[in-house]
């Protein structure tokens, strides 16, 4: 989860940095986002490498949930 939000967060400061510009018109604020939307879209594409680079930083290849949550029935 990592590497996916350090990728998310890093292109949105990039993005958002160059927003407030006095200077920017709405076409360019709107190129802004598309790129922005554009990258999440993307980002499912990189699964496989974002999840060899976390492997490589915790060196762990078992991530299943160890506990799971008891479900509790509605009585209503």
């Amino acid at each position: 989860m990592i590497v996916l939000w350090r990728r998310v967060l890093n292109r949105f400061v990039e993005n958002s940095a160059r927003l407030p510009a006095s200077d920017q018109d709405i076409l360019t604020v709107a190129d802004i986002y598309a790129s922005l939307i554009g990258f999440i879209e993307t980002l499912r594409d990189d699964f496989d490498d974002m999840e060899a680079q976390a492997k490589e930083l915790t060196s762990i290849d078992n991530y299943t949930v160890e506990a799971k949550r008891v479900p509790k029935r509605n009585l209503q």
